[in-house]
């Protein structure tokens, strides 16, 4: 199981790295979870074709659910990192120099 990795008395820089790498191991679990369940699904003999089918649909559909928050999660702490720095007039201030 993956532990939540977010500390709220960190700074505020890493609050970026930090959520994004509790939603990656998320998705990991996810993904371990849906090919979990897959394999079952492939060896499972008391189940017809039909239910399998819809299984493998509801699963897909609550994974893509799941991506799409992620997505939104990502999304606003990207928002939220630029809205911080401010507008910036001249990007090659924030480029690492050679």
């Amino acid at each position: 199981m993956f532990k939540l990795t977010y500390n709220p008395n960190r700074y505020k820089e890493n609050a970026f790295s930090e959520i994004a790498q509790a939603e990656a191991e998320i998705a990991q679990c996810m993904a371990d979870f849906v090919c979990c369940v897959l394999d079952e699904l492939k060896h499972d003999n008391r189940r017809c074709v039909e239910e399998k089918i819809e299984l493998f649909r509801c699963l897909i559909l609550a994974s893509a659910v799941k991506e799409k928050a992620i997505a939104a999660v990502i999304n606003a702490l990207a928002n939220n990192t630029t809205a911080n720095k401010g507008v910036c007039d001249f990007p090659e201030a924030y480029m690492e120099e050679e």
